[in-house]
């Protein structure tokens, strides 16, 4: 039987060159853990051939990042706020609002959700210290480890199957208003939202695909998506 095609997105280390472009290996091995097939998807790709590029994937995950630019949810850049790249933004905007036309499933990561948030009509917090007083980031070569709330009546909650997760940290973002067609699922302790889902939506800003070697909870995300690419 055919593999369900996930399209990934990309990140990049260099702003003269991104077309050197490249996928943290956790994504793709939650990909092909849970049965997909990944599919690297380029951010220089022309948006009139997105149509296409869709068309031939049966789902999308949205990965992590940089800080996609405050211009687009109609805010002034603050000093803490990451130089963004425009033309990933761009693309990752048109593909996810692409994806959801073709009744594609989407899962987003770290800054996926705030993608999705901002695709939707939403905006973010710039720096989670700045506004909450804790670094929701790896310091010192450690982990941020720390427990979300989350909502048990909900498909998120159903995977979990607990209300209350330990989950890891790598940002320094998160959503401030919640787009329009999205639900809060789960919460940090500070209050600001950790996941959400729409239809045929999941996003989480922790990071499932760091742990999906050894957690079967972190693993599910990743089923959750090819089931849902499958049918």
């Amino acid at each position: 039987m055919k593999k369900p095609v996930i399209g990934v997105t990309t990140s990049f280390e260099d702003r003269a060159h991104l077309e050197n472009q490249t996928v943290n290996p956790h994504y793709i091995e939650g990909v092909r853990k849970a049965g997909g097939e990944d599919r690297v998807l380029d951010f220089l790709t022309p948006a009139e051939k997105l149509p296409e590029v869709v068309s031939g994937l049966d789902g999308l995950l949205l990965i992590g990042g940089g800080d996609v630019d405050p211009s687009f949810y109609g805010a002034q850049r603050e000093p803490e706020c990451g130089e963004p790249c425009l033309e990933k933004d761009n693309f990752e905007i048109a593909i996810f609002h692409e994806a959801l036309r073709q009744g594609k499933p989407v899962l987003g990561i770290c800054r996926g959700i705030q993608v999705i948030n901002v695709a939707m009509g939403g905006t973010l917090v710039q720096d989670v210290p700045k506004e909450y007083g804790v670094l929701h980031q790896q310091t010192k070569g450690l982990v941020y480890w720390h427990d979300v709330r989350v909502d048990r009546n909900t498909r998120l909650g159903a995977l979990i199957g607990r209300d209350v997760l330990m989950t890891n940290s790598y940002h320094h973002q998160c959503i401030r208003d919640l787009a329009p067609g999205l639900v809060p699922v789960a919460w940090s302790r500070e209050g600001f939202i950790e996941a959400v889902e729409g239809e045929g939506v999941i996003a989480t800003q922790w990071h499932p695909e760091r742990t999906v070697a050894t957690d079967a909870v972190s693993l599910r995300f990743f089923e959750d998506l090819v089931r849902m690419a499958a049918k």
